[in-house]
């Protein structure tokens, strides 16, 4: 009584695994390099869009005259939304076009604090919406562009391409904390607007 495992050999040994789309051709090469750069970017930008409400946050209870009960809204109503949904798009993503869901993502995640950025300031309640949609927006990312770096490497090289992509959490933090630090005095200050 024999037993046929054949298709099993690949999920146990991951030397046998065929390259999913990682190959020798330079043409390959350059098209997975190009769009790790876009993602390892639109990564970064994420994080230092997701860490700006604490650097401005004085500036935002200031001008929409709100107390910090409310203000501590800003960040609740965010994550709670990213929270909620990124297992919706866990799941898209695996049914549907990943690059299609990154770009309406991307698309309604820009669009979403470019609109915050115009909020008269009497108007906290829609700030607060605008900043909760931002959230609907990074989950469809954050939740698929992981996938397609583990779709284009392999082993070692995959590893790296995910350290490298997840390097712009705290890049981004930093990043943003020394622009806000330069922006909050001079366009804040001035009231054209908030770009968080």
């Amino acid at each position: 009584m024999s037993v046929d495992i054949p298709d099993t050999i690949a999920v146990i040994i991951p030397d046998s695994q065929p390259a999913l789309t990682r190959s020798s051709s330079r043409g390959n090469r350059y098209k997975n390099g190009i769009t790790m750069a876009v993602l390892f970017f639109i990564n970064l930008l994420n994080y230092m869009d997701r860490f700006s409400i604490a650097g401005v946050l004085k500036s935002i209870e200031d001008d929409f005259k709100i107390l910090d009960t409310k203000s501590g809204l800003l960040q609740t109503v965010f994550v709670c939304s990213y929270m909620a949904l990124a297992p919706l798009f866990g799941y898209l993503g695996d049914r549907y076009s990943r690059k299609v869901l990154i770009i309406v993502g991307v698309t309604f995640w820009s669009l979403t604090t470019l609109a915050g950025s115009f909020v008269p300031n009497d108007l906290f309640v829609v700030f607060l919406i605008l900043r909760g949609l931002v959230g609907v927006g990074e989950a469809s990312y954050s939740c698929v562009a992981p996938t397609i770096i583990a779709d284009m490497y392999r082993h070692d090289m995959r590893t790296l391409m995910l350290a490298i992509f997840n390097i712009a959490i705290p890049l981004g933090g930093s990043v943003n904390d020394f622009n806000l630090s330069i922006i909050s005095n001079r366009l804040l200050c001035s009231g054209l607007g908030y770009i968080v």
